[in-house]
């Protein structure tokens, strides 16, 4: 992906981004509507998928 970010004249920004390549990947089994749950949250990076699994890392 590719993004720009402009100044604009009255102090606002323009963003404009752009997709310049697609991957397959495969799904991730802890994302799937069938795996139980608990109220705990996670946190996964939408680019790359990452899970945090502490505060550290």
């Amino acid at each position: 992906m590719e993004m720009d970010i402009l100044k604009l004249d009255n102090n606002d920004i323009q963003i404009r981004t752009k997709i310049v390549r697609l991957e397959f990947r495969n799904p991730a089994p802890i994302l799937s509507d069938l795996q139980d749950r608990s109220k705990e949250l996670i946190t996964i990076c939408s680019s790359c998928k990452k899970v945090k699994i502490n505060e550290d890392k």
